[in-house]
C-alpha cells in the first residue's frame, strides 16, 4: 500500500462546484453533476455518463463550494450544439451541424458535456478523452 497517493496537477483544470442539498463530498471520490450546471454529488458505480471529475476537498452538507479536477485534465472549449442537443456530462460526437450526444453501439466520442445545450447553442466540452 502506498503510504501517499502520486498526485501532478500540473495539467489539471480544477473547477469550483456546489455539493447538491443533503450532498457530502470526500476528497478522492468521483462527482457528477447535479440538477444545474454548477452543481455536483457523489457518482455512483454506473455513472460514467454523467462524470463531472474528482473532488478534491471534504464537505458536510450540501451547498458548500468543491474544487474538483475535471477529466483528463481536458482542455475546455466552446463549441456549437446539433441537432438532438447535448446534456451535461454526457459524451459527444461530430454531427453535419455541431456536437450531439453518442448513441449507444460504439460512436467515436469527441469529449464530455460540461453544460447542456439545444441546436445552435454554444457550450463547453472537454476535448479528448471522454
Amino acid at each position: 500500500m502506498a503510504v501517499r497517493a502520486t498526485q501532478d496537477l500540473k495539467n489539471a483544470i480544477i473547477k469550483t462546484y456546489i455539493t447538491a442539498t443533503a450532498t457530502a463530498s470526500t476528497s478522492g471520490r468521483a462527482v457528477k453533476f447535479g440538477a444545474t450546471d454548477t452543481e455536483i454529488t457523489n457518482a455512483g458505480a454506473g455513472d460514467d455518463e454523467v462524470f463531472a471529475g474528482v473532488a478534491m476537498d471534504t464537505t458536510a452538507g450540501g451547498g458548500k463550494r468543491v474544487q474538483v479536477c475535471t477529466p483528463s485534465g481536458s482542455p475546455i472549449m466552446p463549441m456549437v450544439v446539433g441537432t438532438g442537443g447535448v446534456t451535461r456530462g454526457t459524451r459527444v460526437k461530430l454531427a453535419a451541424d455541431g456536437v450531439t450526444a453518442v448513441t449507444a453501439g460504439g460512436d467515436k466520442s469527441i469529449g464530455s458535456a460540461v453544460q447542456s445545450g439545444a441546436a445552435g447553442d454554444l457550450v463547453g466540452i472537454t476535448i479528448g478523452k471522454a
